[in-house]
């Protein structure tokens, strides 16, 4: 009987947070949608996207842009882009510029001919933020097409810690009482 008053107590608890609700529904119209296409994706965690570089406006010094927004709740932790099939890549390098990321790295595999480009540590990319990405070695026309990724935190782990030391709690405090 114990047992099912802590699960009484979780579930309020839960339910009074917002944890255990469902998501509401959301009303979207198609004209506030942001536009898909080469040179700009819709980003969510754990979503592969498709990465395309287009040439950049006139007062942006770069060759190639890419424009995503963040369509999630959390933040973007990393982003991982992937080019497969292009040895022209070989020799490019990476940095990033910005408050988003503080490290890039970038590689080339021989074996099969894949340039990763993985950006990450710093704050990240915030919910509902738009972010760019500009190259400048290649022409963006020739660019080959890539698949993207980002990631987030999981945030299951963060409540399942906190639900664990919140039970060896109230058992703690529990057995202090009754044990005197």
């Amino acid at each position: 009987m114990k047992i099912l008053r802590f699960l009484a107590m979780a579930a309020l608890l839960f339910g009074i947070s917002g944890i255990a609700k469902a998501d509401p529904t959301d009303f979207v119209f198609g004209v506030l949608d942001p536009p898909s296409g080469p040179g700009y994706a819709v980003i969510e965690p754990g979503v592969p996207f498709e990465l395309q570089f287009v040439s950049c406006p006139s007062f942006i010094p770069y060759e190639g842009c890419f424009l995503g927004v963040n369509d999630s709740n959390e933040y973007l932790t990393s982003l991982d882009f992937t080019f497969p099939n292009n040895s022209s890549l070989n020799g490019q390098t990476c940095s990033t510029v910005g408050t988003f990321f503080t490290d890039a790295s970038c590689s080339f595999d021989p074996t099969d001919g894949v340039y990763s480009v993985d950006f990450s540590g710093g704050g990240g990319i915030p919910p509902w933020i738009p972010f760019l990405v500009v190259e400048n070695g290649v022409d963006p026309s020739d660019f080959p097409e890539a698949v993207g990724l980002a990631n987030a935190p999981e945030p299951g782990s963060v409540w399942l810690l906190l639900s664990g030391a919140g039970m060896a709690a109230y058992l703690a405090y529990r057995r202090r009482i009754f044990n005197g």
